[in-house]
C-alpha cells in the first residue's frame, strides 16, 4: 500500500490540480508514471471484483489484504463473493429495497446477490430481499482498512513521528449526478473563527469539486488542500486515515461516513454550521426517501445522530466513539481466519465451482479450505491450554 510521505505529496498534487482529472494531457508525468494513465493504473490495482461497487474507495482491496496477510493465504487476485456498501446510509434504516447498483449486470443465468451486511439494522431488509443464508452479517469495510492501515502505520513510524493537531475541514461533496451549492462566504468565516487551538484548519475536497473550483477557493484563501483521489483510487481509505492521523478535530457541513471514520480513527469530529443543498438530485436518492415502511424512523435516526455530532464538545467522544462502532458494526469484526471461512461458506453454498472460475471468486474450490479451518482449530486448541 501507499507511504505516509507519498500519500500526503499526492493528495496535495491532487487538489491543486483542477484539471488533473480530464483527459489528454499527454506526455506529462506524474510519480514516475504518463499523466494521462496515472488514474487507470491507480483505479486498476488489485480491482477485479465481480461486484463492482466493491471497488469504490478500495473497500475489496482491504478486505482481502486483512485476510491475506492474517492466514498467508493470498486472496488478493480473487474477487469477494458478495457486495458489500462503502459507506453508511442513515435512511435506509427501515427500507424495502436495496441500492439498484448494488447487483451487477452479469451472466443472466447466475443471481448474483449475496451480501456482506452492515450495520445490524441493513440486516433484516437485505435478508427479506435475498434471504436470510445470501447474507453474512460482517463489519464495515473501513474497520478492515483502519487494521490495515494502522498495523503499517505502526511498523513504519509515522504515528510515533505525527502529531495532532489543529481541524481538517471535509466539505460535503458533489457527484457526478448532483451538486452541492453551499453559503461558501460563511464557511470560509466559520473556519476562520474557530478557536486558535483549533488551527491550523487543513481542507480536504473530494474529486468531483476540485473539478468545480471549490479546492482553488480554499488554496487561494491559504488553506493547505488536499484530494484522497477519484472513487475508484484504491488507497482511498488509507489516504483518508493519513490525514486522520495528524488532526485532533474533523467538521463538514453534514452527518456522513467520514464522521464515523474519523471518530473510530481517534479524532473529535463536529457540524459546521453551514446550510448546504443538493442540485441535479439523483433519482435513487428521491425514491429512497419515499420508499421504506417506516421512512420517519429512519430521519429521526439520523437526526438523533446528527445532534449527538453538532458541537465541539471533547467530553462527548466516548459516547461518541459508540456511536461510531455501532453504525460501523465494528464488534463484528472477525479474526482473518474467521472471515476467510465465514466467506468461503457462503460462497461455497451458493456459487458452483464453475462459476467460482470463471468469475474468479473466493470459493471452496479455489482456496485450501481445510487448511484454514484446521488452523482455527488449532488456535482454539491453543486459547484452551493457555
Amino acid at each position: 500500500m501507499i507511504t505516509y510521505e507519498q500519500s500526503i505529496k499526492e493528495m496535495k498534487f491532487l487538489a491543486s490540480n483542477r484539471n488533473f482529472f480530464l483527459e489528454g494531457k499527454g506526455g506529462i508525468e506524474l510519480f514516475g508514471y504518463p499523466y494521462s494513465s496515472y488514474w487507470s493504473m491507480r483505479s486498476q490495482q488489485n480491482s477485479i471484483e465481480t461486484y463492482w461497487p466493491n471497488n469504490v474507495y478500495g473497500v475489496a482491496k482491504n478486505i482481502k489484504k486483512y485476510i491475506t496477510d492474517g492466514t498467508g493465504i493470498d486472496v488478493n487476485q480473487m474477487s469477494l463473493p458478495a457486495v458489500t456498501r462503502h459507506g453508511i446510509h442513515f435512511e435506509m434504516f427501515t427500507h424495502k429495497d436495496l441500492h439498484p447498483y448494488e447487483f451487477p449486470e452479469g451472466d443472466p443465468n447466475v443471481e448474483f446477490n449475496t451480501v456482506l451486511s452492515w450495520p445490524s439494522f441493513m440486516d433484516p431488509i437485505y435478508e427479506r430481499n435475498v434471504g436470510k443464508d445470501k447474507v453474512l452479517p460482517t463489519a464495515a469495510p473501513f474497520v478492515y482498512s483502519y487494521h490495515n492501515w494502522k498495523k503499517a502505520r505502526e511498523e513504519d513510524g509515522t504515528l510515533d513521528k505525527v502529531k495532532r493537531k489543529g481541524t481538517i475541514f471535509f466539505p460535503r461533496h458533489s457527484t457526478t449526478s448532483r451538486t452541492v451549492v453551499t453559503d461558501y462566504k460563511k464557511m470560509w468565516r466559520d473556519l476562520e473563527n474557530l478557536p486558535e487551538e483549533m488551527k491550523p484548519v487543513k481542507v480536504c475536497v473530494f474529486h468531483a469539486d476540485v473539478d468545480l473550483g471549490v479546492a482553488d477557493d480554499a488554496i487561494a484563501r491559504g488553506y493547505e488542500t488536499f484530494c484522497c483521489g477519484l472513487t475508484v483510487d484504491q488507497n482511498f481509505h488509507w489516504r483518508m486515515m493519513d490525514l486522520f492521523a495528524g488532526a485532533k478535530y474533523a467538521c463538514s457541513q453534514k452527518i456522513t461516513s467520514n464522521a464515523m471514520y474519523a471518530t473510530l480513527c481517534g479524532v473529535n469530529y463536529f457540524l459546521l454550521d453551514a446550510k448546504m443543498r443538493y442540485i441535479n438530485q439523483d433519482q435513487f436518492t428521491i425514491l429512497r426517501m419515499k420508499d421504506g415502511e417506516d421512512p420517519e424512523k429512519a430521519l429521526q435516526h439520523k437526526r438523533e445522530v446528527t445532534e449527538q455530532f453538532r458541537a465541539i464538545d471533547l467530553d462527548a467522544f466516548p459516547e461518541r466513539l459508540k456511536t461510531a462502532r455501532r453504525l460501523l458494526s465494528a464488534d463484528r469484526k472477525v479474526s482473518p481466519e474467521k472471515y476467510l471461512t465465514q466467506l468461503l461458506d457462503l460462497s461455497g453454498k451458493h456459487y458452483s465451482e464453475r462459476t467460482a472460475k470463471r468469475y474468479d471468486l473466493i470459493h471452496p474450490s479455489r482456496v485450501p479450505y481445510p487448511t484454514c479451518v484446521n488452523r482455527m482449530k488449532m488456535d482454539a486448541e491453543r486459547l484452551k491450554m493457555t
